[in-house]
Parts: C-alpha cells; structure tokens; sequence
C-alpha cells in the first residue's frame, strides 16, 4: 500500500528524510537522506534513530525517518516529534527489538505537549521482548492527535501493545488510525486507553492472545467516538472488546464487520457507555455472554451471528434500557439467545429467539355449522403471547393459550371461529394468524 494513501493533508509534503541503517557489524548509521551528511554513526541503535528525529525536527520542522533492514536493538524509549514519521521496509524486515532488562516502552510522545500531528508509523514490528522484561508499553501517545499506524506489528510487550491518554480537557488526545496492524501476545491490552482519549479508528487489524499478565486485561479498550471495522479480536485472556464508562463516559461507538471469538470473558462489554451500535460481527465460543450489556441505554445490536457462547448470546443487565436488539442468528448459546431486562428495550426479527410467528390454517364447512376451532403452534420463546386473527369471510373471532402435553408451557394458540353464515359444505376457509411473544 502506498505511504502516503494513509496521511492528512498536512502530512502529503515530507521535505526531509533521514535513513538508519545496521551495517555487517551492526552499526547504526543516520544520515541526512538530501545531503548526505553523516548525522550520528554510532551501536546505540535507540540513539541513532532518536538523532535522527531531533535532527529532521530541528533542522527541517518536519519529515521522515526511514529505517533499513534489520532488527534495531532498543536500550531507551524513542520519543516521538510532532510531523516526524517513521517508516521501515516491512513487517517482519525492520524490527525495533527492546533490549534484555531495559523495562521501558519502546515509542512515546511527550507526556505535558500537545501534539497537533502525531507522527505515523508504518511498514514495521514493534517487539516488547517480554521474557526479558518486566514493563514497558510498545507505543504509548499522550495528548496527541491525528496519527496513523499503517502495516504495523507489535508483539510481546510486557504490558500493552499500545497505551493513550489525555491530561484532561484541556490536553487531550484525538484521532488515531490503526490500518492493517496486528498486536499479539502481550502482556496487557492491544490497545488500552484511559480518560481524555477520543476517536479511534481501527480498519482491517488483528488483536489476539493479550491481556495475560495479572491482574489480567481485555484485549481492546474503546473510547468515545470509536470505530472498529473488518478486524479480528480473538484469545484475549479477559473481554474481547470493553467500552466502559469514565470522565467522560464513552459514547457513539461502532463495532462493524469483526470476527469476536474464544476470549476469556464477553466478546463485545459495553458498561455505562450509550449509543454503541454492534453490526454485521461473527461471535464465536467466548467463555462469557457474546454481547454484554450493562448500564447503559441507546444501543443497538444488529445483523449479528452469535454461535456457541458460553453465556447468553445477548444479554441486558442491571440498570439497562432503550436498546435495540434486532435481526440477530443466534445458535446454541450455553445459558440461552437473549436476556432482556429493559422494559423499553425492543427485541425483534431475531433468527433462534423467535418472538414473531405468523400462518396460515383452515377449516371446512359442512353446510350446517358456524363455529370451528383449530389449534395451532406459536412456536415463540416463551408462552406471554398476543395473537390477531383473521379471514375472507364475516366472522367473530376468540384465541387463548393452551398446553396439550402437561409441561406447563402453553405452546398452542386455540381459535375459535364464528361465523354470519355457514360455510358450504366442502368450502374451505383460509385463516390468517400472528403472534407475538412478551420480553
């Protein structure tokens, strides 16, 4: 993919490049990529790439940091400048490795500064090393805006993959991408964010096998303004997904098109966090409810496939309402499909949750008789059912719920049928019923 496809405007004109080079003795090289002047030669790999920012940023105000191949062995935390990219040759080619019993995170922003653009990070691996260490971050992004990681990997950090923040309202951090990225195996979350972070962006990535380490962790931590699309979130020790409430509380947050599957608690846990819509998502044998509501209202959880989760497929709890719970495949869920708490929560249209049926029956006259019962199957989740009927011909109509087989659920609706006229012997008259449950 092209570098420049993933970058705002500001971003397009990058008058500077330094490149970094290992050579056959693993020497890192910086050099300034117009002039050619030697910026810093030195086997401190974290040092040479940490001049080569500071050099672009002082000398030129922006521009790009272009790393070679091979594994650029880290000893300090890298800080990042604001309009100072920095790009490798590939996933797997250039790798920034931290170092045994270094303990640190491998790329920061400044903590107190504001950074207008954040710089982007592409084409790379992020290796934590956490055999050898015992904390670190891979990426951490303070009150920072606009970045962008493209063709990225990062692994093994000891705690999260990738950490943001903001101070508060009035130093906050905004507008992040993610674009084919893939955190695995670390220690902490993928992705954690804390209060004063907004609006990331999430395409076409891959979060798996995280949060291990005590007290243990999700794999993801959404923030308001959040989109997550065609992305897969898979063997997190704890959630999958969490948006949880905080200062201020999250809300607009869409989840669209993820396979969610065999993580160690919900697959989707939205808690005190309104107007999240989950669509289109395929939820697999997590060990707890596929989708987890809690305090919450205004949610919508639609078009989804939830398979063989060990709770519920869907479930309201505590202080839930107002959400919308519709057009969902739900299949053999461990303690059932739905559990609805809200009282003006809408469920409907729900394939393996029926809470609609409808058919068609008929009788048939004998020149003499008016009126005809029929039983027929509702077939719903549960016996508090509301029934209409009707036919072609004038006729009074009566229903009521009955259990032919003595297991106290009344699985039948019985209507009776009176009409003006008798039916013609050997006349057939069509009836027309629908039902629907009460959750």
């Amino acid at each position: 993919m092209a570098f420049n496809v993933y970058l705002r405007r500001e971003q397009f004109a990058i008058p500077a490049t330094a490149i970094v080079e290992l050579d056959e003795n693993n020497v890192a090289t910086a050099v300034d990529g117009w002039t050619k002047q030697i910026i810093i030669r030195t086997d401190d790999h974290a040092e040479a790439i940490q001049e080569a920012i500071d050099y672009l940023h002082d000398r030129y105000g922006r521009g790009l940091v272009q790393l070679g191949k091979g594994e650029f062995h880290i000893t300090d935390t890298i800080t990042l400048k604001p309009y100072i990219h920095i790009r490798g040759v590939g996933r797997g080619a250039t790798i920034l490795k931290l170092g045994n019993d270094v303990n640190k995170t491998i790329l920061a922003t400044l903590k107190d500064v504001l950074y207008w653009m954040t710089p982007t990070i592409a084409d790379l691996t992020i290796d934590g090393n956490k055999k050898n260490n015992d904390s670190g971050n891979g990426i951490e992004i303070y009150n920072s805006m606009h970045g962008a990681l493209l063709n990225v990997d990062i692994r093994n950090c000891p705690l999260h993959g990738i950490y943001c923040r903001g101070r508060d309202s009035s130093l906050f951090g905004v507008g992040l991408r993610l674009v084919n990225v893939n955190i695995e195996e670390c220690g902490g979350s993928a992705i954690f964010v804390d209060p004063w972070f907004f609006d990331l962006f999430i395409v076409n990535s891959n979060f798996g096998r995280c949060g291990y380490r005590e007290p243990y962790y999700n794999g993801l931590v959404l923030p308001e303004g959040s989109i997550i699309t065609n992305s897969h979130v898979w063997e997190n020790k704890m959630d999958g997904i969490i948006t949880i409430g905080g200062t201020p509380a999250p809300s607009k947050i869409l989840i669209h098109g993820c396979i969610i599957e065999k993580n160690g608690g919900q697959g989707v846990h939205i808690e005190e966090a309104h107007r999240v819509i989950v669509e289109g998502c395929y939820f697999y044998s997590n060990y707890g409810n596929g989708v987890f509501l809690r305090n919450t209202y205004h949610n919508i959880i639609i078009g989804n496939v939830l398979m063989e989760n060990s709770g519920y497929g869907i479930t309201e709890d505590s202080e839930t309402d107002l959400n919308i719970i519709v057009g969902n495949r739900l299949i053999n869920n461990g303690k059932g499909e739905i559990r609805k708490t809200g009282a003006h929560t809408i469920v409907k249209h729900n394939l393996g949750f029926p809470t609609e049926s409808q058919g068609v029956t008929s009788i048939t006259g004998d020149g003499s008789s008016t009126t005809f019962t029929v039983d027929v199957d509702h077939g719903l989740v549960n016996d508090k059912v509301a029934v209409k009927v009707g036919c072609r011909k004038e006729a009074t109509y009566k229903w009521w719920l009955v259990d032919t087989d003595g297991d106290g659920f009344h699985e039948k609706i019985r209507i009776q049928l009176t009409f003006a006229q008798p039916p013609a012997s050997g006349e057939t008259v069509d009836i027309f019923w629908c039902a629907e449950a009460v959750v």
